[in-house]
């Protein structure tokens, strides 16, 4: 699979294990924004880290960029949980769809 669910810090992150780039970062913003009509929240851009949060479902998705790890993201809150795993779906299934 391409992203995996990973617990860490008290919350579940989803890796995206087949985009990790910097400029990986902003398609996969980008398929939140145009595809499932995220909105986004703030744009945080240092040297080597990213940390974007949008709005999708009533819940709010940081969606990072590290250097040594890569891309993930994760629900702000722990109810967002769900809301999470069923964007992880379709993001998987379109980078499924995209290699193909």
């Amino acid at each position: 699979m391409t992203i995996e669910q990973e617990h860490s810090n008290g919350r579940t992150e989803f890796h995206v294990n087949g985009i990790a780039s910097w400029d990986g970062f902003e398609r996969i913003c980008r398929f939140f924004s145009e595809h499932l009509n995220a909105e986004f929240l703030s744009k945080n851009d240092g040297p080597d880290a990213r940390v974007w949060k949008m709005k999708l479902d009533n819940e709010i998705l940081v969606v990072v960029h590290d250097d040594m790890v890569g891309n993930f993201f994760f629900a702000e809150r722990q109810e967002g949980n769900s809301v999470a795993v069923k964007i992880a779906h379709e993001l998987s299934e379109r980078i499924r769809l995209a290699n193909e």
